[in-house]
């Protein structure tokens, strides 16, 4: 076996095993770094893939729809589709290019508008505008359109609704009106990043005009264009909804897979609520992408469904991953979060009582205390906790160590360090996202990479807590006695397994190296137990649950100290940390351990 001679003698033979050990755990701990680095990277490749729109802008088709000025107006007649010359008609809104959103609740107000004030349950009165663009193709662009190879030209539109009709140089190209005869809509269409084919014979060079019918409630966030961008013409292979499409499916699958591993991971190990918990906002972010997928407007033509389904879900996502860092970090979900997931499900369940206008209020107010509440709970809190993992180390490990040295030991090398530094990115990102949405009305979908990214680590995480938890504490239990190995009576082949234990090895290298069975392995693990840790320790119970329960090393540290019958405070001194630290703890054991409370800890034994 490479790394291990097996002539020398035992002591040389541990010495060994012992430093390539310390080797292994540089490495793995290298190994806690590496999947935040990873999908960071990941990141910001879909980023800019997804975001620039994939070679977009290389398309010589490509014609940004917000670089010239454009025109809106209340109301409209079927002779306005025929308009080639903007000066014809008295427009309510003149937007400069690159102007921002046309959203009709912009145009001064109708004659006979109704105020409506805010989560106001009446149906709005439907109204009809016109939106006018001006665009210009060259000589080169058309040659493009005549030319043998096939291209297909696509008008893209960031968001639009509620109902609406497309017209270019006069020709309807699409029509998605869809209102009763008394002039209210009875399905809505408010789309995002949806192409529109355009017939190559309806383009010609210079000037070319599109024309949009908008119908829909005057002080609706949704009738008109709902985002800043992107609006272009181009051609349909390289169309950006096609990615972005794409994006959201995979980033869906993603979800729904890490969902799948976890409900395995719970049903072995149901103590864990946080698992649970992870499991849940895993589930609820996969069906949240699917609703932002293409596909969503094939299996819900009326988008009212697909909108009021994607706030819920955005409402209980929110609430989901936060309960889980909290049960996560201080074994418990605090009460502000509990407050906020109250008011988040309630909000969840209303909103499908009134008509869509109340939901489209609901949400707004709802990201404006959600940014307070993800400052509160996210950034000020996972401040605090570095704040108190910085101490907790500099106190435990080496109290000369500066401020700066301490901080970066915690955050680049501790797991729990690594594990709120991406909190906080993801923290930030969402109140970024949510921001732009609400104050400028961009798409910028930062969360979805660093989400992606955060999840996909701690599912990296667990899985190795999960996979290889017992082995490494039985790994640390051996490596911790090293002189007891040499005095503990092996015989050669239990020598063989301990170290290849020390090493690193899964039992499943061990049985592969050795040509031994998992039976065999199995019964040489029980050997070198009872023989090595059983003689070392003065308390065997406790290393002993800690090699069946999977604990942490100090959860072990804690639960020592239990068996002394030590209170809160006495174990925080004893440990050096804070005495909520200890709490936390002291739950996860309850969960963990098959005991009522802490007094049967004393004299519990694992021949119970």
């Amino acid at each position: 076996m490479a790394g291990t001679d097996f002539t020398d003698e035992p002591e040389t033979r541990v010495n060994q095993a012992l430093t390539k050990s310390a080797y292994i755990f540089m490495r793995k701990r290298l190994g806690i770094m590496a999947p935040f680095l990873v999908m960071v990277l990941l990141g910001l490749v879909l980023l800019f893939i997804f975001q620039t729109g994939h070679g977009v802008k290389s398309d010589s088709l490509y014609r940004d729809l917000t670089a010239s000025p454009i025109y809106a107006k209340l109301g409209f007649q079927p002779s306005y589709a025929q308009t080639t010359d903007p000066g014809s008609l008295h427009w309510d809104l003149i937007r400069p290019p690159h102007g921002g959103p046309i959203i009709m609740s912009n145009l001064p107000e109708p004659k006979t508008y109704t105020h409506y004030g805010p989560f106001s349950i009446a149906q709005r009165d439907i109204k009809e505008f016109t939106i006018l663009i001006p665009f210009n193709l060259d000589q080169s662009a058309v040659r493009r359109l005549q030319s043998g190879n096939p291209v297909y030209p696509a008008l893209h539109f960031a968001g639009i609704g509620e109902n609406w009709e497309v017209f270019v140089n006069g020709h309807s190209v699409a029509r998605q009106i869809f209102v009763d005869s008394t002039g209210h809509i009875i399905q809505f269409r408010n789309v995002r990043n949806v192409a529109i084919p355009v017939e190559r014979e309806y383009l010609h060079e210079g000037e070319n005009f599109l024309v949009i019918h908008i119908l829909g409630a005057y002080s609706s966030k949704w009738t008109g264009l709902r985002y800043s961008a992107p609006y272009y013409l181009g051609n349909s292979s390289f169309t950006y909804s096609n990615f972005t499409g794409i994006s959201s499916m995979v980033l869906c699958a993603v979800f729904m897979l890490i969902a799948l591993y976890h409900l395995l991971t719970y049903a072995f190990g149901k103590t864990d609520r946080y698992n649970l918990l992870f499991l849940g906002f895993t589930i609820i972010a996969s069906l949240y992408y699917f609703t932002e997928a293409q596909i969503i407007y094939t299996l819900l033509p009326n988008t009212i469904f697909n909108q009021l389904l994607n706030y819920a879900l955005m409402y209980v996502l929110i609430f989901l991953g936060v309960a889980f860092l909290e049960t996560t970090f201080k074994g418990k979900v605090s009460k502000i979060t509990a407050a906020f997931g109250i008011v988040s499900a309630t909000l969840a369940v209303v909103q499908w009582c009134f008509p869509v206008w109340f939901a489209y209020d609901l949400v707004d107010y709802w990201r404006y205390l959600t940014i307070l509440y993800i400052a509160y709970a996210i950034i000020a809190d996972l401040l605090w906790l570095i704040y108190k993992g910085i101490v907790d180390l500099r106190k435990s490990s080496d109290p000369k160590r500066g401020l700066w040295q301490s901080t970066y030991h915690y955050l680049f090398k501790t797991e729990f360090g690594i594990i709120t530094l991406m909190l906080m990115i993801v923290g930030l990102t969402v109140i970024i996202d949510i921001s732009s949405i609400s104050l400028f009305s961009t798409i910028l979908s930062l969360k979805s990479y660093s989400l992606l990214g955060f999840t996909m680590s701690m599912a990296y995480i667990l899985a190795r807590r999960y996979s290889s938890g017992y082995e490494n504490a039985l790994r640390e239990s051996i490596a911790s006695n090293e002189q007891n190995l040499t005095e503990a009576g092996l015989s050669n082949r239990e020598m063989d397994v301990a170290l290849l234990l020390i090493e690193g090895s899964t039992r499943h290298d061990i049985a592969r190296k050795l040509h031994l069975s998992s039976a065999e392995i199995n019964q040489d693990i029980t050997a070198i137990r009872e023989k090595v840790i059983r003689k070392s320790d003065d308390d065997p119970t406790v290393t002993l649950a800690a090699l069946h329960y999977g604990l942490t090393r100090r959860e072990t540290d804690v639960l020592r100290c239990l068996r002394r019958s030590m209170t809160n405070k006495e174990i925080a001194t004893e440990l050096v940390v804070s005495e909520e630290t200890v709490k936390s703890h002291v739950r996860t054991l309850m969960k963990k351990l098959p005991v009522k409370n802490r007094r049967e800890i004393t004299t519990w034994t694992m021949d119970q």
